[in-house]
């Protein structure tokens, strides 16, 4: 068994279509402890999932720009999904069961509390 390093920081893929959300979470995530690469296309996040594992995915699903069903429709076959965070303004009641059938977790735009790095301490084993 491999152990962690005693100062771990989680990797998290952060795919989102506006640059200003990657930016800002990405900015805040960082000062949680946590090491984000940010996306802002899916296609660019399945190339980047050939080379590199990450410890968590975090998804900001805005139809048509960036809609979670399709992308995990689209996974590369040979890449195991980690643990998943998805983000919504209104989350409809389909997007709920999709993240539900997935092993999700939805958290409802916008991001006011500690949700969404408590969502992925909470995924990602330490």
């Amino acid at each position: 068994m491999t152990s962690r390093p005693t100062f771990f920081r989680p990797s998290v893929a952060l795919l989102d279509h506006d640059p200003a959300v990657c930016s800002a979470l990405k900015f805040s995530l960082e000062l949680e402890g946590f090491q984000i690469m940010t996306f802002e296309e899916p296609e660019t996040l399945r190339q980047a999932l050939r080379k590199q594992a990450f410890d968590a995915l975090i998804v900001g699903h805005a139809p048509p720009a960036i809609a979670a069903p399709e992308l995990f429709d689209q996974w590369p076959a040979e890449t195991p999904r980690p643990p998943t965070v998805l983000t919504a303004t209104n989350p409809t009641a389909s997007l709920r069961r999709f993240a539900d059938k997935v092993g999700a977790i939805l958290i409802e735009k916008p991001l006011l509390s500690d949700a969404l790095v408590d969502a992925l301490r909470a995924r990602i084993p330490s």
